[in-house]
């Protein structure tokens, strides 16, 4: 923008001419300059702002879900408006979204909605994992398209935590091309294939998702009205990943760092994924880890380090089931991996298995997540380290990586006062 063209725009500000030339003659050529760079900075900085907010506890959050009018009569069309984004740390996967409470609704054409059939997304679906010697063999159960069958093996030079992370992608999309649109109560359901969490370093938000539903209230007598609570639950595939690094010494070289004084604090900690409803925390355990290389009593080679760890739900929902009806005791689909590595690192007892990798099952973590009144599950395990490794390895890192796989889902609810309409009445209206 040239100054001359600046001095023109200028008078629109001004009630007269007089006054704009008063002020003008006044302001100095470079005091008209610096008013002018102020305005171009202020443009800029304007056009470049967006909403790239991450929710730390929360995947896809609902910003609104609203009834117009919120007020009616049977002979209105409600429109019921959601608004919702990606403000969490990953990929949200198929993500769906299901009106709840207007079973004494109707559709446009007038078809009451308690005469669809019940439709259960979740019904039937499952996953059955059997992991021994390093071989793999599970299925992905899903009563739309028949059983997915997938196996691994170590010798494949995959690890089993990127294996599952793809194979549970495949399931998703799986899952979610399964809902029959021909289902009259489909069109209770609004569903988007994956949604892009925000990127704060390329100014990216988080990718949104709005639909709406058209709906008929229920038809009640003249001079009554009621109060409907109508509840949208979304719904969607999650991931949360977490990784905890134990610096571990030989005997001989911690004594060193000791008697130089070197820093010997290296507390516990873990990073995770930002912006996801299940998070992992650890509660306690050795740091840093000390080896002696060589064992104090004959057949002692290794050594045993005990860590408790929480799987604690941070979110405004909770997974959804995914064997069956939404019942007490029923399992849920949440699983977890865990990967360990390091010098002579290994799982030596967790939750009865061993290895280099363990697999936590739907049973455990949804059993506790949705039952226990602080939403978390305590998990110990004991991990081993061979001292052998340890004979020529002065520092090294234990490292242990955490995957976890869920579907999750949060609700947000509305309300509509229906009105009775004039000149009807009896007690089967509604």
């Amino acid at each position: 923008m040239s100054l001359h063209t600046a001095q023109l725009e200028l008078p629109r500000l001004f009630s007269s001419r007089a006054i704009y030339t008063k002020i003008h003659n006044k302001l100095s050529s470079d005091t008209m300059k610096k008013i002018i760079l102020l305005i171009f900075l202020a443009v800029i900085i304007s056009g470049c702002t967006s909403n790239t907010r991450v929710i730390p506890n929360d995947g896809i959050v609902v910003n609104d879900f609203s009834a117009d009018p919120i007020s009616a009569q049977a002979t209105d069309t409600v429109r019921f408006f959601l608004d919702a984004e990606n403000a969490g740390g990953t990929t949200a996967k198929c993500v769906t979204t299901e009106l709840f409470g207007v079973d004494s609704w109707y559709d446009l054409t007038g078809t009451p909605i308690a005469s669809f059939n019940p439709f259960y997304p979740t019904q039937g679906l499952g996953f059955v994992i059997d992991f021994t010697n390093g071989i793999f063999n599970g299925y992905f159960g899903n009563p739309f398209t028949g059983i997915a069958t997938i196996q691994y093996s170590k010798q494949t030079g995959t690890s089993f935590s990127g294996f599952l992370s793809s194979s549970f992608d495949q399931f998703s999309t799986q899952f979610c091309n399964a809902f029959d649109p021909v289902d009259k109560r489909y069109f209770l359901m609004r569903y988007q294939p994956e949604l892009m969490p925000p990127n704060p370093s390329l100014g990216r938000a988080g990718q949104a998702f709005t639909k709406e539903w058209l709906l008929k209230p229920p038809i009640l007598p003249e001079g009554t009205n009621a109060v409907y609570p109508v509840t949208a639950r979304t719904s969607y595939f999650y991931t949360t990943n977490a990784v905890m690094n134990i610096y571990a010494f030989s005997k001989s070289e911690f004594k060193r760092m000791v008697d130089l004084g070197q820093k010997i604090d290296y507390p516990l900690t873990i990073s995770d994924s930002p912006g996801t409803p299940i998070k992992v925390t650890v509660v306690r355990g050795d740091a840093p880890v000390v080896v002696n290389p060589v064992p104090t009593l004959p057949g002692q080679n290794y050594e045993l380090r005990s860590y408790t760890f929480q799987f604690v739900n941070t979110g405004s929902g909770f997974p959804l089931p995914m064997s069956g009806p939404d019942i007490p005791g029923t399992s849920g689909f949440v699983l977890a991996t865990m990967d360990i590595n390091g010098p002579g690192a290994f799982f030596y007892d967790c939750l009865g298995q061993n290895g280099n990798t363990v697999v936590l099952g739907a049973d455990v973590m949804q059993g506790y997540l949705k039952l226990r009144p602080d939403q978390s599950v305590p998990l110990g395990c004991t991990i081993g380290i061979d001292r052998s490794k340890w004979l020529d390895t002065p520092k090294g890192t234990i490292t242990i990586k955490f995957s976890l796989y869920y579907r999750y889902y949060v609700d947000k609810t509305t309300y509509v006062n229906v009105i009775g309409v004039e000149g009807l009445s009896g007690p089967g209206v509604v």
